[in-house]
């Protein structure tokens, strides 16, 4: 921690976690997904828009439009945490029906990759959403943190659906103006410094979060500048007086990090976060949406 400390350009604080009685490979054998991420990007569908970011802050949280945090327990079901919040976020932003936690269970047991807790990836869980026409409720379909083979029930309890998915591009001023019209999104980053992760905004170097090495799909709720909850460290170096940075929930539980969620720097690819931004589409009643700051 020590040394993750000295290493950081952030206000990020390292210390005791659910995580910290576990060697480096001990952790990352339980939750580092046993597969390579793929190197290209094939379906990027979306294009960038010109202008400048207008907004300097957006939290989802804020807009309730948000699940609680959930505990991906000793399945390595990252992928599927982080696509079906997105599917539930979007669905109550587009809908208008009320927010509700979706199954992730459904995704790992017919799911189209074989054993989902050996890990995933987020847009498998989008076209295992398109294919089953749907997900059910968690309290319909509840969580069991391992795969079931045979006992898929598929569109059993369909609560809600997709019309498609979107590979966004690489471009941080691109993610944010889009977290900020249309909502949360899911993100594949490096966790290399998630073990030890207790709060603040972290600011890797590359040799400490290689960007190229990733393992870990979380959600993306917001983004913002500055930064309140490290009163023991001083204050950053810039005029601004705060860190751009991005608000990611994870699916380790709400005693890990801060509340759950963790917040890593904006505007230079930290830990990978802008290799594989991937959103699910909703269409609804409601045509704009608009993010509390």
């Amino acid at each position: 921690a020590r040394k993750l400390q000295e290493e950081d350009q952030g206000t990020a604080e390292f210390g005791v976690t659910p995580f910290s009685d576990l060697s480096e490979d001990e952790f990352l054998s339980l939750y580092a997904p046993r597969f390579r991420m793929p190197s290209g990007w094939a379906n990027q569908t979306a294009r960038v828009p010109e202008g400048p970011l207008l907004r300097q802050t957006c939290d989802w949280r804020k807009r309730r439009a948000v699940t609680p945090v959930k505990n991906q327990g000793s399945c390595r079901s990252c992928w599927a945490f982080a696509a079906v919040g997105n599917v539930e976020s979007l669905w109550f932003l587009r809908s208008g029906d009320r927010l509700v936690s979706l199954s992730v269970q459904e995704l790992l047991d017919c799911g189209r990759c074989g054993n989902g807790c050996e890990g995933g990836y987020t847009w498998d869980a989008f076209l295992t959403v398109l294919s089953n026409r749907g997900l059910a409720r968690e309290e319909d379909y509840p969580y069991k943190a391992q795969v079931r083979p045979g006992r898929c029930r598929a569109q059993k309890f369909r609560a809600a659906w997709i019309h498609d998915f979107l590979m966004l591009p690489r471009d941080e001023q691109y993610m944010a103006r889009y977290v900020a019209d249309n909502g949360p999104i899911t993100v594949t980053i490096n966790m290399a410094l998630l073990q030890l992760y207790v709060g603040g905004v972290l600011h890797p170097t590359r040799s400490n979060c290689d960007p190229d090495l990733l393992n870990h799909s979380v959600l993306l709720v917001g983004f913002g500048f500055g930064d309140t909850s490290a009163p023991s460290l001083p204050p950053p170096p810039s005029l601004d007086g705060g860190y751009p940075h991005w608000i990611l929930k994870n699916s380790w539980g709400p005693k890990w990090g801060e509340e759950g969620y963790f917040r890593l720097h904006r505007g230079n690819n930290a830990c990978g976060i802008a290799k594989y931004p991937v959103t699910a589409v909703v269409k609804g009643q409601r045509s704009s949406v608009s993010c509390s700051p």
